[in-house]
């Protein structure tokens, strides 16, 4: 039987404290996350990055990707 697989994908906001999460999306709705996040970018001018999460009830562990960032990160590459 196949492990149940939980995926979702996270949207967060360099502030001065570090990155806060600003939603969070089903795996349906990852076109949804990366317009909210771009959206964000825009009109706050704001650092974002979108990472896709990939949780693992059975093992309890988490994988991590990071799917988007924004051009805005200092010292941080920006993937598209």
């Amino acid at each position: 039987m196949d492990e149940l697989l939980i995926i979702s994908y996270e949207v967060y906001v360099l502030e001065r404290t570090g990155w806060q999460m600003h939603g969070r999306y089903p795996q349906d709705d990852r076109a949804e996350a990366l317009t909210e996040a771009k959206g964000l970018e825009a009109e706050m001018a704001a650092a974002v990055k979108v990472v896709r999460s990939e949780y693992h009830p059975r093992g309890n562990t988490e994988e991590r990707h990071e799917v988007y960032s924004s051009k805005l990160i200092p010292g941080e590459n920006s993937r598209r």
